[in-house]
């Protein structure tokens, strides 16, 4: 039976649960025989461990020890952005309902990335059979009249997100919405390949940067000119040189991003909802980001399927690629994660399709 304090049924193999407190946090732990996955109701519903325990290797990239020790003490001073770089550390956040710049909707603020990913999320139910696990929790936005509910199911080593978004108020908005994956340790070792949909067109930003990598300008994937002038491939990862740069993939046809490790011996299978997400932004940092936030010190690169490409909200309006949001909405969507081992004979991406 269900403790006092954890509703999952203590089962001890198989699929399980529990629900703990660590750090200050309280967390959900869905586990099946390949997979682990850690989630922080304290703050966002933030994915802090995805794990495959074969290898042993969680895939994300993990930062500043803000997220795991939950400090809580004044900023010296406020971020005109925003705060959600100063508790960024990694992880995988949702994005909602701002994106990459602040806005205002309806008279309220918003940073960078918007407020859910800094809000505490509810338990609302859990499952736990021989076959899966899952945890449904939910979240209210505290300056936009949105309820946010997402169930997470981990069955063998697939993680299932499925997200909804209800319009609490008789007024319509527009918004921005996405996921924020940020992959690291031996998933972002030099020789690692990304593999999107064949032609996938996509642009890099004017950056002002000095160690931006890339020149900005429109591309097909996955070939793209340096700002030396130099042709490369951006879907495999280099040495650390003190670079970084964005690639924003879209609009895409297919959703899925493919990435092929051979340091950690594992595949990773993203799959998005393209009609909601034609968007993806990969950020590649190696050992750039001089200054803050990340002063040089890391290595990592992310996935983040998009409802647009990098622009502020209000352009996102003006361009017709923000998400209306009328009274009563109700937006559903789903994303994947599958992990697979690279055999002895699988070396690339098209081996393991």
């Amino acid at each position: 039976m269900p403790g006092p304090t954890d509703p999952f049924a203590g089962r001890t193999a198989g699929h399980r649960g529990r629900l703990v407190r660590w750090e200050g946090h309280e967390l959900l732990e869905l586990e099946s025989p390949t997979l682990r996955v850690t989630v922080s109701l304290s703050r966002g519903g933030e994915l802090l461990e995805i794990r495959d325990k074969g290898s042993d290797v969680d895939i994300l990239w993990h930062g500043h020890e803000d997220i795991r020790r939950n400090v809580h003490a004044p900023a010296t001073q406020e971020l005109p952005h925003g705060a959600f770089l100063d508790h960024f550390a990694g992880g995988w956040q949702v994005v909602f309902p701002s994106a990459q710049y602040p806005t205002t909707i309806g008279g309220a603020p918003f940073g960078v990335h918007g407020e859910i990913a800094l809000l505490p999320w509810r338990l609302d139910g859990v499952g736990e059979e021989d076959c899966s696990v899952w945890a449904e929790i939910s979240v209210e936005s505290r300056r936009l009249p949105v309820q946010m509910t997402r169930r997470l199911t981990v069955e063998g080593s697939r993680l299932d997100i499925s997200d909804r978004i209800e319009n609490l108020s008789s007024e319509s908005f527009e918004v921005q919405w996405g996921h924020h994956i940020a992959l690291g340790g031996l998933v972002a070792e030099p020789g690692t390949t990304i593999n999107l949909p064949p032609h996938t067109p996509f642009d890099v930003p004017n950056d002002p940067s000095p160690s931006y990598r890339y020149a900005a300008g429109s591309y097909t994937w996955p070939n793209v000119v340096t700002r030396a002038g130099r042709a490369e491939q951006v879907d495999r990862l280099p040495a650390d040189d003190g670079s970084e740069g964005h690639v924003i993939a879209g609009p895409m046809q297919e959703g899925w991003a493919q990435v092929t490790s051979p340091a950690a011996s594992l595949h990773l299978l993203l799959e998005w909802d393209v009609e909601l997400f034609p968007y993806c932004w990969i950020w590649n940092v190696f050992g750039g980001v001089h200054g803050w936030p990340l002063w040089g010190q890391h290595r990592l690169f992310t996935l983040e399927p998009f409802s647009s490409p990098l622009e502020s909200r209000d352009e996102a309006v003006a361009a017709g690629r923000s998400i209306t949001v009328r009274p009563g909405d109700i937006r559903q969507t789903a994303i994947s994660l599958t992990l697979r081992p690279i055999t002895a004979d699988q070396t690339t991406a098209e081996d393991l399709s």
